[in-house]
Formats: C-alpha cells, sequence, structure tokens
C-alpha cells in the first residue's frame, strides 16, 4: 500500500460522506470535495454522487502532489499525514506557511529562517531533512496548535462556522 493510499483512509474518515450543510461555505461536498473542485476537475454529476475514485484523484493532485507529500514522507510518514489532513480542510498554501513557520521556530537560530511563501520546495525539504526525529515531533505538534488557533480565531469571527468546531477540535 502506498503512502498516498495509508493517508487518504485518514482523510476519508475524517471528511465522511455527502454533506450540504447550510453554514459550509464549501456548499454540497462529498467526500471533503467541494462542489467547485469537482467541477474544476471536470466531474458533470449530481455531487451526492461523486465517485470515490474521483475524489481520490482529486486529493492526490491538488493536495498530495501540491505540497510534495510523498518528499515529506520520505522523511517521516506522520509529519507528510498531518500536512495533508489539514491541507484539506484549510488549504495546501495555509499549511505550508505553517510548516516553513514551525521549521523556522525550531531551527534554533542556528540557520536563516525560510521564506514563508506557501510552497513547498526544494528549500523547505532539505530544512525537514535537516530535523532530528524529536524535532519532526515538535514540529507536528507545533502545526497542530497552529491549527486549532485557526480553528478557534474562524469560529470567533464567523458565529455560523461554530456548527463545526467540535469536529474540527476532534481532528486536530
Amino acid at each position: 500500500m502506498s503512502q498516498f493510499d495509508k493517508a487518504i483512509l485518514t482523510v476519508l474518515k475524517h471528511e465522511g460522506g455527502y454533506s450540504d450543510h447550510v453554514a459550509d461555505r464549501g456548499g454540497k461536498t462529498r467526500y471533503g470535495i467541494i462542489e467547485s473542485v469537482a467541477r474544476r476537475h471536470g466531474y458533470e454529476g449530481a455531487m451526492h454522487e461523486l465517485p470515490l475514485e474521483k475524489a481520490k484523484e482529486i486529493y492526490r493532485i491538488d493536495y498530495w502532489d501540491k505540497n510534495r507529500l510523498e518528499d515529506i514522507a520520505s522523511v517521516n510518514y506522520e509529519l507528510a499525514l498531518e500536512v495533508f489532513d489539514t491541507g484539506v480542510n484549510v488549504g495546501t498554501a495555509r499549511v505550508a506557511r505553517w510548516l516553513q513557520e514551525s521549521i523556522n521556530v525550531l531551527n534554533r537560530n542556528q540557520r536563516t529562517d525560510l521564506t514563508v511563501d506557501g510552497e513547498i520546495g526544494p528549500a523547505t525539504l532539505n530544512e525537514l531533512r535537516r530535523l532530528n526525529a524529536s524535532d519532526v515531533g515538535y514540529l507536528i505538534t507545533i502545526m497542530r496548535i497552529q491549527q486549532g488557533a485557526h480553528y478557534l480565531n474562524l469560529a470567533l469571527k464567523v458565529p455560523a462556522q461554530r456548527a463545526f468546531i467540535r469536529g474540527w477540535v476532534n481532528r486536530v
């Protein structure tokens, strides 16, 4: 089983089946894929019928490959899973920025900080490879703190989003 095939099982567990919650800004969603994204990938059917294989294809292209998660998994699978699952929920650029910020705060001022640009490129991957195992654990924890703070701030700023706070906290 590939790293992606393992990770997608976790994401699908969090994302569930079909939803059309009035407070969900993404609108109609199946397997966590919002309608506009499905349409961008050529899906023309009813959202409640989006095939699982199409959802997996979208996840691979828009989330796994976009954030170079195969490369991150070669460093640490749990970190790749964290970036994948979080990116699905908050966006790939935001989670990439959190990853870069987290690496920067862990570098002990021994190196120049990464540019926080929301793109996982060679510099980000090189810095990840320099981290020791305990630092990877801290990195994951820091990213979860950022994720939790994001959800809290969102629920405070947009009261309609409070409908999702328990699920978001469980995800963190």
